[in-house]
């Protein structure tokens, strides 16, 4: 995966995508520039998924194919209106 400039997309629920039409471990925000991940967060408007061990997940599968995590960047909003918080996998 190989990005070009900083674009906000789609990252993967366990349920269908209906973008792509393919199971997806979780979805949300990924927001990147060149190899660095800006922004990782559970805000999708179509699955709410609610455990922040997920962002965990998918950080440690984006590092494993050689992305660069920014500080700070891996984001938990809690569906409940809770604060926001910092997920540092």
């Amino acid at each position: 995966m190989e990005p070009s400039g900083s674009r906000p997309m789609d990252h993967m629920c366990i349920r269908k995508s209906w973008v792509a039409g393919q199971p997806a471990l979780y979805a949300g925000t990924l927001r990147i520039s060149g190899q660095v991940v800006l922004e990782l967060t559970n805000l999708s408007g179509t699955f709410r998924c609610d455990d922040d061990d997920g962002l965990v997940i998918i950080a440690d599968w984006l590092r494993k194919q050689g992305w660069h995590i920014a500080r700070d960047s891996v984001r938990f909003f809690p569906f409940d209106g809770g604060t926001p918080y910092i997920v540092q996998p």
